[in-house]
């Protein structure tokens, strides 16, 4: 079983340094240093200087505004720490700016409610659909949800896949639930927790919702991207929206799957693939071993 914790082999350098990080865990050093780092590059200057989750001890919670948003935060979970300070996120800007006021979005892997309650915001004469199994993380996006009315994307706390059944949902590492995962096919841990959770078809899991459309897909399931669009193929083909996937090869292929295979059967589809941040096109001659990036997927030729 590989070592989840990114954090875990820090050298010398590295734990000096975060020491020193700390400093700006004061109240007033916080607050200046996220209006700082707040729409730059995270390695940037200041990016630099942000104390990672890890080192804030669990529950330092924050309520603030960010994206037009009401959020309560606890610094030391990575989904929360990183929508605090709000670094640049530039597939985010290109994910965002596919959304249209009429369209229906499925965010499948909705973990907090970020992405889904902006698309919301966005899709303002739509429809949202948000995906979540984890019961505690789903609880914070109901909560989040609840932040935020008039704004009111759907919930639903069930995983998607390629067929109806029940899968482990491990928690790899306890500062980053957005790490949370299903392993199929790779030795775990016995002691990693996890919460079995409900797996379905993506037709399955909008039962009864009276959705007649789908513009766009978000898929982020930490290498469940492959299963999820084999559950998909039936919404895919016939509405042909646009995807955007969390493509990590590693992660895929504790799964049965990998980055080429999932990219191939998008291609397979009739869609064009594209890396989100850079745009550069991905054909079958590009070199997918080992890759983490996030791809959009356009039905047909690119716009």
């Amino acid at each position: 079983m590989r070592d989840y914790a990114y954090f875990s082999q820090a050298g010398l350098r590295t734990r000096a340094l975060n020491r020193f990080r700390g400093l700006f865990r004061l109240p007033f050093l916080e607050r200046m240093l996220q209006r700082r780092v707040e729409g730059r590059p995270a390695d940037s200057f200041w990016g630099r200087l942000v104390p990672p989750e890890h080192t804030y001890p669990k529950g330092s919670w924050r309520t603030v505004e960010r994206y037009g948003l009401k959020l309560r935060l606890d610094l030391s979970n990575a989904n929360d720490h990183w929508a605090y300070f709000a670094p640049e996120q530039r597939g985010d800007e290109l994910l965002f700016g596919l959304v249209r006021q009429h369209h229906t979005v499925l965010d499948i892997g909705g973990n907090i409610g970020l992405y889904a309650l902006r698309f919301a915001a966005l899709a303002s004469r739509g429809r949202v659909v948000t995906f979540e199994p984890d019961p505690d993380t789903f609880a914070r996006l109901e909560e989040h949800i609840a932040l935020n009315a008039p704004l009111r994307p759907t919930a639903v706390r069930v995983a998607i896949g390629a067929e109806e059944g029940v899968h482990r949902l491990y928690r790899v590492v306890a500062s980053n639930s957005g790490m949370n995962r299903i392993i199929s096919q790779a030795p775990v841990d016995p002691g990693t927790p996890f919460h079995e959770v409900r797996v379905v078809p993506l037709e399955k899991g909008l039962e009864g919702l009276g959705i007649d459309r789908v513009d766009l897909i978000k898929i982020d399931v930490e290498g469940f991207e492959d299963a999820v669009l084999a559950g998909s193929e039936a919404i895919v083909r016939r509405h042909r929206p646009v995807l955007f996937i969390e493509l990590y090869d590693e992660n895929l292929r504790e799964n049965g799957s990998s980055a080429r295979a999932l990219v191939d059967r998008v291609t397979g589809w009739g869609y064009t693939v594209r890396e989100a941040t850079e745009r550069r096109p991905i054909t079958a001659d590009t070199d997918l071993t080992g890759c983490a990036m996030d791809i959009v997927c356009f039905p047909g030729l690119e716009p």
